[in-house]
C-alpha cells in the first residue's frame, strides 16, 4: 500500500464517520498533517482545506452533542431502522454492492467488524487501503455513486454543522473524482 494524498483523505473521512470520542480531534489533526505533506496539486490543496474545515467544526462542537447526533443518525432502535443508513449497499444497486463487498473480503484489508461489514467505514477504508483502485472506472463510478448518495442524505438529515461539513467534504471529493 502506497501512502499518498488520497490514502490519507479517505482515512480522514472514515475516521470522521466513527462514533465521536475525546481523542478523535487529535487523530483527525494527525491525519490532516499527513495529508497536507502529500498534497501537491491545487485540487488536493482544496480538498485538504475542506478537511481542515471539518476539523474546525469538530472542535467547535460539544462532545455530548456530537455523540447524541451520531446516535440520532446511525443508531438502530427496537422497531425502527436508523435515520441514515450507514451501509454502502443502500446507496447502490444490490448486485454491484454485493460484488464490491466480495472484493473487500478478498482484499488484504482488515475489515472492521465493530461496524457491519458493508459499513460505509469499510467502504471508504478499502479505498484508503487501495486508493489506486480508483483508476478502474467501475470502482470510481461506484465510489462516486455511493458517496454522493450518502453525503446527500447526511446533509439532509443532520442538525450539526460538523456533519454538514463532513457531507460537503465528501461531496467535493465525489465531484473531483467524477471529472
Amino acid at each position: 500500500m502506497e501512502e499518498n494524498f488520497y490514502h490519507h483523505l479517505f482515512r480522514f473521512y472514515a475516521r470522521c464517520l466513527t462514533f465521536p470520542y475525546d481523542e478523535m480531534g487529535q487523530e483527525l489533526q494527525y491525519i490532516f498533517r499527513e495529508m497536507e505533506k502529500q498534497s501537491m496539486e491545487d485540487i488536493e490543496l482544496g480538498l485538504a482545506g475542506r478537511a481542515l474545515e471539518v476539523i474546525n467544526f469538530y472542535q467547535g462542537e460539544d462532545m455530548s452533542a456530537l455523540q447524541a447526533e451520531y446516535g440520532r443518525l446511525f443508531s438502530i432502535r427496537e422497531t425502527t431502522p436508523p435515520m441514515l443508513d450507514i451501509n454502502f449497499t443502500a446507496y447502490t444497486d444490490g448486485t454491484r454492492g454485493e460484488a464490491f463487498l466480495d472484493r473487500i473480503y478478498e482484499s488484504d484489508l482488515q475489515v472492521s467488524f465493530d461496524e457491519a461489514p458493508e459499513s460505509i467505514l469499510n467502504f471508504i477504508g478499502f479505498f484508503a487501503f487501495d486508493a489506486d483502485s480508483l483508476v478502474n472506472e467501475e470502482h470510481r463510478k461506484l465510489f462516486v455513486e455511493v458517496l454522493a448518495g450518502f453525503s446527500r442524505e447526511l446533509s439532509d438529515k443532520t442538525m450539526l454543522n460538523y456533519y454538514k461539513e463532513v457531507s460537503r467534504g465528501l461531496n467535493e471529493l465525489t465531484i473531483v473524482l467524477a471529472d
